[in-house]
């Protein structure tokens, strides 16, 4: 089990990892956000198609766009200040299993025949405002992971995460859409809430 990520901010940077500078906690984050941001590129690619699966109209993937974004307008402030209160840790793995349940509900709904493009709008929805809380809390911990002058380092590794999860979750979500039903594209988001959830314990 790793040493929790402080709930304040710059401390102690934990034990030290197989880099000067980085703390083993630091990777374990990072691993753990490489592996989400994957899942959540799987989701962008998903949705859209469920949406059309469902109704065949274009009006209808609007909504799910707007459904998508509606979030940051609506709390991004005030979801922002909230962070700076609590203990990002367990926000973090909070949001994140609140996100996997969330995820699993659509594929759990089409196998009971339940599943309705406004129940795809309410996941698309609560999965963005939780991300805005997520979003924020992490970046928010991470100068308490990594020393002052590795900062921009850390930052960078990062989003270059975050590129790399953006460019490889279409044709891996391409290819899995092939061979399984587009519904159960969302288990492997929710499995990725999990193992970050787990690499923040």
């Amino acid at each position: 089990m790793s040493t929790p990520i402080p709930s304040t901010g710059p401390g102690d940077t934990g034990r030290p990892g197989t880099t000067p500078g980085m703390s083993r906690d630091f990777w374990l984050f990072f691993a753990g956000q490489s592996v989400s941001n994957l899942g959540s590129s799987v989701t962008t690619f998903a949705l859209p198609l469920l949406v059309f699966k469902l109704t065949g109209s274009a009006l209808d993937l609007g909504l799910a766009t707007a459904a998508t974004f509606l979030p940051f307008l609506l709390f991004g402030l005030v979801i922002g200040a909230w962070v700076d209160r609590v203990d990002r840790r367990r926000l973090m793995i909070a949001t994140d299993l609140v996100q996997a349940a969330t995820l699993a509900a659509i594929p759990l709904l089409a196998a009971a025949d339940l599943l309705s493009v406004w129940a795809v709008y309410a996941v698309a929805f609560a999965s963005s405002t939780l991300r805005i809380a997520s979003d924020a809390a992490q970046f928010a911990a991470i100068p308490s992971l990594v020393p002052g002058d590795d900062l921009v380092t850390a930052n960078g590794r990062i989003q270059a995460s975050y590129s790399a999860a953006s460019i490889s979750g279409p044709p891996l979500a391409g290819l899995l859409v092939a061979l399984v039903p587009v519904e159960t594209l969302f288990l492997v988001d929710a499995a990725s809430f999990v193992v970050s959830a787990g690499s923040l314990a």
